[in-house]
């Protein structure tokens, strides 16, 4: 459920859905992280006290519970929160063994583990219903970017993520961010050079 919120508001939704997001990773932990050795159990510390509170760890018609973590590596992207990068880490951390042994059933788990690698955020600028914002998006949207986070700003939400914070459109013209690790390189509103950065984050 975390994962579709941020796919609605990286697809165009409104904020409304990422902060709905950062609720349910709130509860998630609160109710089923592991502070020791990190991972999700399969009950929250709201059930009834059991013998062994087990952790769900392979993949099977559902992701397992331990995935969970995937969405905590994107929230802290979005969101800048690098405790969310240390309990992702400490999961990881916890299942690298078995993610070797046996990878065919930690799906899951082997993708969250490369989110860290060659990741990147990028912010368009702009008011979506102008044809130029239009013409940037659609290079991001029509591209498979794992490693990548969006964010949008109209000037107005400017304030209430840290990942739009200072970048704006210029003189009126939408402009297109191309960020990692929040370190971002020149702003472009040429669809055609945003297109030549993409591709180098394309895996």
């Amino acid at each position: 459920m975390i994962h579709a919120l941020i796919d609605l508001y990286q697809a165009g939704g409104p904020l409304l859905r990422l902060r709905q997001a950062e609720e349910l990773a709130k509860a998630m932990l609160e109710l089923f992280f592991d502070p020791r050795d990190g991972g999700f159990y399969a009950v929250g510390v709201d059930h009834e006290a059991l013998i062994v509170r087990r952790k769900d760890t392979d993949d099977n018609a559902t992701p397992s519970g331990i995935a969970g973590h995937g969405a905590l590596l994107r929230l802290a992207r979005l969101l800048d929160r690098p405790d969310y990068w240390q309990k992702a880490r400490l999961s990881l951390l916890g299942m690298a063994e078995a993610m070797v042994e046996v990878p065919q059933m930690h799906g899951r788990l082997l993708c969250a583990g490369l989110l860290p690698g060659d990741a990147a955020e990028i912010v368009l600028a702009g008011e979506p219903d102008d044809p130029k914002y239009q013409a940037l998006r659609a290079e991001v949207v029509r591209r498979f970017l794992p490693n990548v986070v969006l964010a949008s700003t109209n000037g107005r939400n400017i304030e209430t993520l840290p990942l739009p914070e200072g970048k704006a459109a210029g003189g009126g013209a939408a402009l297109a961010y191309v960020c990692s690790n929040y370190a971002c390189r020149k702003p472009t509103s040429d669809p055609a050079e945003l297109a030549t950065m993409l591709d180098l984050l394309a895996p």
